[in-house]
């Protein structure tokens, strides 16, 4: 259950996120920046790190 709260919780953060907004997030969410960083840097290597592995 935990993971699935993990999951919802990193993907509204994802969506709310506009480039600039790691402190906010963060504030809202009870985390520090840092972990909102590394949320977002995870979603974007998800979404485009097979993109570029598959080029080479």
């Amino acid at each position: 259950m935990d993971k699935l709260f993990c999951i919802k919780r990193d993907a509204e953060i994802v969506r709310k996120f506009n480039g600039n907004n790691y402190a906010q997030l963060a504030k809202q969410y009870g985390l520090s920046e840092r972990a909102i960083r590394t949320i977002i840097a995870d979603y974007i290597n998800e979404m485009y790190g097979s993109v570029q592995t598959s080029l080479w």
